[in-house]
Parts: structure tokens; C-alpha cells; sequence
């Protein structure tokens, strides 16, 4: 689909919308419907900047595809949970997101604090399924590490939107 084709689908939509204005508001299934058009037009445009664009695009994933996301059973740490999010993604024309970055946005949330290494789970960390386990290393070594169980996996998928405009900013606040 190229721009002409897309803006074409978009205005026949518009058109739709607005010759069935009353229907639209009054039956709820008019208004699921136009919204799956609408984000598949989104869609087919993202794919069209994709193609275009020479410079990685930054980290997304749409609504559509977040439904799809494995979340894990197993409580995991924010490295794979990342490894899982970046699983369907063009790397080639995205960048990865990393776990360092969503880590960086729930502490900027209150859900973590701490410093460069060590960040510990608030309460308000702990109420949306983020804990604190010890394991042992290779050489016997004691450590920490943060994990995140579904409901703290479903929560950073809710929020990708948000997590996603905060990497963005800060990335442009730095240059």
C-alpha cells in the first residue's frame, strides 16, 4: 500500500463515519470496527515510514501485537522480559528496547529506587508484581535479583506507550 492508497482508505473511512454519524455513536460493534480500521490504516502507514526511513526507528509495538506478547508464567528477570518484547520485531529497522530502559522508566514511576547496580522494589513495585529473589552464583557468590511476575509483565505491556515516550524524550533531552 503506498501514501496515495492509505490516505484514500483513511478518507473513505472519514466519508463513512460521517454519513453513519448517529449509527456510529448508538451500536457499539460500528465503533469497534471503525477503530480496527483506523489502526490498520496506522498500521500500513508505519509499515510505509519503515520502508522509507534510514535511520532505525525507535522501539514500538502496536496495540494489536501487545495482545499477542508470550508473557511468561515463570516469574523473569527485566533482561528477558525484554528479549521477549524485542522477539517479533524488524531489529534491522527498530532498535531494541532494552531492560535498562524500562527499568529506568519505573523508577522514574516509584516503582523501583536505588542506584547505578542496585535497585530495590517499592511498595508500590511490589502491588503491581515486581519482588526481590536471592540465588546463588557460580562460585557460590550471593546475589539479587529483581523479577517480574505476570501481572508486573502485563503492566509494562499496558504501559509500552508510555515506557516508549519516555525512552524517546530522555534520548532527546541527552543530544
Amino acid at each position: 500500500m503506498n501514501v496515495i492508497e492509505i490516505k484514500e482508505k483513511l478518507n473513505n473511512l472519514i466519508n463513512n463515519i460521517k454519513l453513519n454519524n448517529s449509527v456510529v455513536i448508538e451500536k457499539e460493534s460500528n465503533n469497534t470496527y471503525l477503530l480496527e480500521e483506523i489502526d490498520e490504516i496506522i498500521e500500513e502507514y508505519i509499515k510505509l515510514l519503515k520502508m522509507k526511513h534510514k535511520k532505525k526507528l525507535p522501539f514500538y509495538i502496536s496495540n494489536k501485537d501487545r495482545e499477542s506478547i508470550d508473557i511468561s508464567e515463570t516469574p523473569i528477570s527485566i533482561s528477558k522480559f525484554s528479549y521477549i518484547l524485542n522477539n517479533d520485531i524488524n531489529d534491522n529497522i527498530m532498535k531494541k528496547i532494552r531492560g535498562s530502559e524500562i527499568t529506568d522508566w519505573l523508577m522514574s514511576k516509584g516503582y523501583l529506587k536505588g542506584n547505578l547496580g542496585v535497585k530495590e522494589v517499592t511498595e508500590e513495585g511490589i502491588k503491581i508484581g515486581i519482588f526481590k529473589e536471592c540465588r546463588l552464583g557460580k562460585e557460590g557468590e550471593k546475589y539479587s535479583v529483581n523479577l517480574y511476575n505476570t501481572q508486573a509483565q502485563k503492566f509494562i505491556i499496558d504501559n509500552l506507550g508510555e515506557i516508549c515516550s519516555y525512552i524517546n524524550n530522555k534520548k532527546i533531552k541527552s543530544t
